[in-house]
């Protein structure tokens, strides 16, 4: 379903942005303490572009999202054991994530974590029941 699609990439567009939007905010930060402890300006980075890892980034990050969830399917799990066992694995996976960037960009583990999670499984809830609902209208 298309929908799917586009909650999924539009989370995982919000999350990349605002995670390097915090990494790039406490890099800054801890420049600007730098430079006023050493008494010297802060030297400007040139804007190099990073096309070429950030397709490498959302690629991995894209197939390690969407294997994550299968493997208790792959591993003989079926039915409501399979499906709250896929929620479980995604969510550990994401928080474990989002709590790593919450560390690198001087962030709460906790916080970066919990919104990493909560907005992951929020689109995985959403997706499921609009499934469902088109299941039940004859849709699939």
């Amino acid at each position: 379903m298309g929908v799917s699609g586009m909650i999924s990439m539009s989370i995982g567009a919000y999350l990349s942005a605002k995670s390097e939007e915090d990494i790039r905010n406490n890099a800054l930060r801890k420049a600007r303490l730098k430079s006023a402890l050493e008494g010297t300006e802060i030297e400007k980075e040139p804007n190099e572009s990073r096309t070429g890892e950030s397709v490498k980034t959302t690629a991995i990050s894209y197939i390690s999202g969407a294997i994550i969830p299968v493997i208790p399917f792959l591993m003989g799990l079926n039915g409501y054991l399979g499906l709250i066992t896929s929620y479980l694995a995604t969510g550990t996976a994401t928080f474990v994530v989002g709590s790593l960037i919450g560390i690198l960009s001087d962030v709460s583990p906790w916080k970066k974590g919990g919104v990493m999670t909560g907005l992951a499984l929020g689109a995985a809830l959403i997706t499921h029941v609009l499934g469902l609902l088109a299941h039940l209208a004859g849709l699939s």
